[in-house]
């Protein structure tokens, strides 16, 4: 979801290219944990909460579309329109990402469980 925001590139290299202070060994280790703090406040700041921007949206969209029917200019629907499908879009990536993610975690446990019943049966 964040590679495909310009945004996050930018951040990640400015803090790559930030100069840091100290041993060479540890450097790599405070631009890891800046690069991590960066982000986390670049995601708030950007992204926030889909699910709360979204119910916001949909809100808005509603109140919009009454207006449209009574006369009033349609170029605005058009444009909340286009935002509720970015969001949507967001909430969507969010989501794969995060099904994959339980799934690559629950996946390794099976694969511990089969070996240990395997290796059982073998005994």
């Amino acid at each position: 979801m964040w590679l495909v925001d310009k945004g996050c590139r930018e951040v990640v290299k400015g803090v790559w290219q930030a100069s840091v202070d100290g041993v060479e060994d540890t450097k790599v280790l405070r631009k890891l944990a800046m690069c991590g703090k960066e982000l986390t406040r670049w995601s708030q700041k950007c992204f926030g909460n889909i699910r709360k921007e979204l119910a916001k949206k949909r809100k808005e969209l509603a109140w919009v579309e009454r207006l449209a029917l009574q006369g009033s200019c349609a170029t605005h629907l058009i444009t909340i329109q286009k935002e509720l499908n970015s969001l949507m879009d967001k909430e969507e990536r969010m989501w794969r990402q995060r099904s994959r993610s339980l799934y690559l975690k629950d996946r390794g446990r099976n694969t511990r469980f089969f070996h240990c019943r395997a290796t059982l049966r073998k005994r």
